[in-house]
């Protein structure tokens, strides 16, 4: 398995060739990155989705719709009810 950094410039390179990338505003989604643990893992989904069939091998975690049944049981902080905001 390749690092999250070789990954992400791996990302970087192909996307150069599909698009006109604005260097400046990688470079700010870089720092966004380094600064929030969210920010991170948004710009790194990718990964996650090219690797959670090796950490997840039983293939459960691609049934249809698991993902959103277990999130519609969270409540949101505002509420104690689910799917309330």
């Amino acid at each position: 398995m390749t690092s999250i950094e070789q990954a992400v410039g791996d990302y970087e390179k192909w996307l150069r060739k599909q698009c006109d990338v604005v260097e400046e505003d990688l470079d700010t989604k870089h720092h966004r990155m380094r600064k929030s643990a969210f920010d991170f893992l948004r710009a790194t989904y990718f990964r996650w989705d090219r690797t959670i069939e090796t950490l997840c091998p039983s293939g459960r975690i691609r049934e249809p719709g698991r993902i959103l049944r277990s999130t519609s049981r969270c409540s949101s902080p505002q509420s104690s009810e689910p799917g309330k905001s």
